[in-house]
């Protein structure tokens, strides 16, 4: 019985040092993203382009010179609400720019979904979360007389990041790392997305 009591006594003294830490109502951030897309089985941007005008698109966009892969550069934004210390919902919107051999355009995505932090450090704060949303991307193709084509998929996303504390309103975001899988046409598209910048928190909990 005593072991129990200490036990319980140790539980709500973490619990009450947890709540006790400073969260904000809600944290904004924008900064730099590179999406490695992972364009499928096509082995060019033309064969790629060309799926894209049709109604069997395969993938995102495929890399000059036979790899199926290419960078997209371009930047993210997003807005967390903290329920607690531990728990937020997040709202994601991200673009980027296609410039390959063959191929220019955009992708934009908007996700939604939960975040989990760990609050127990005043200056680090990691995280790790899930989203779900869609994508939409935008293709011109110059080789086929500069026609432009638009497609949506649905997508997800999940990873995590470590934010560093700079001051009671300002963070930076080293690094944020996740999976990101879309799906053009009939197959999926995997894809890893960085982004680092700057995160303003609002308000106190």
């Amino acid at each position: 019985m005593r072991k129990f009591v200490l036990l319980v006594g140790m539980l709500l003294l973490v619990a009450g040092s947890a709540a006790a830490q400073e969260t904000p109502w809600s944290e904004l951030f924008f900064g730099y993203t590179l999406i490695h897309a992972n364009g499928g089985s096509s082995s060019s941007s033309l064969a790629a382009a060309r799926q894209l005008e049709g109604s069997g698109a395969q993938g995102i966009v495929t890399g000059s010179s036979g790899s199926s892969t290419t960078n997209i550069h371009g930047a993210s934004f997003s807005v967390a609400g903290n329920l607690n210390s531990w728990m937020g919902i997040v709202a994601d919107v991200g673009s980027g720019s296609i410039d390959d051999s063959g191929l220019s355009g955009n992708i934009f995505t908007y996700m939604f979904g939960p975040r989990i932090s760990y609050r127990h450090n005043d200056r680090f704060t990691p995280f790790g979360q899930v989203l779900v949303g869609g994508a939409r991307l935008r293709v011109n193709v110059p080789s086929a007389g500069n026609s432009n084509t638009t497609l949506s998929a649905w997508a997800v996303a999940f990873g995590g990041g470590l934010d560093v504390k700079l001051s009671e309103h300002f963070a930076i975001r080293a690094i944020q790392a996740e999976y990101l899988m879309t799906r053009f046409g009939s197959e999926s598209q995997n894809n890893a997305r960085v982004s680092v910048g700057l995160v303003l928190r609002l308000g106190k909990r």
